[in-house]
């Protein structure tokens, strides 16, 4: 027999599919036997996954909680700086690390306006004083 979600065979006596975990009703889906009503044994065909998704690739998600902890915790000047570091390199979660990537590219990109800024308003100010 072969799952209805996924289309991966199913060993007999199996109550869940090992692929995509979908519960099996087996008194609904004997291919061996039951008679339609004409006489003739009602076969169903073995469904084509549009396409096979591999769970392991994929991170749990993340919270709003878990965003809105991270986004305070970066504000905080030495040890926010420390843990968001820690778990942009570290984190077994990949959106939680992806996140605190992006963080510190913010910081990043932050720091080079502030000196822009800066070079700029000095130079504006070394202008008016000469």
């Amino acid at each position: 027999m072969f799952c209805e979600k996924c289309g991966k065979e199913i060993g007999s006596g199996e109550k869940f599919c090992p692929v995509c975990g979908t519960k099996i009703s087996w008194e609904n889906s004997q291919e061996t036997g039951a008679a339609n009503g004409s006489g003739q044994i009602s076969i169903h065909p073995m469904p084509v996954p549009m396409m096979t998704l591999n769970q392991e690739e994929y991170a749990p998600i993340m919270s709003v909680w878990n965003y809105m902890a991270l986004f305070l915790l970066s504000a905080i000047p030495i040890v926010g700086m420390i843990v968001i570091i820690v778990c942009a390199i570290n984190s077994t979660n990949k959106n939680q690390s992806n996140y605190c990537r992006a963080i510190i590219l913010m910081w990043v990109i932050s720091f080079i306006l502030i000196l822009i800024l800066k070079a700029s308003i000095g130079a504006m100010i070394g202008s008016l004083l000469w």
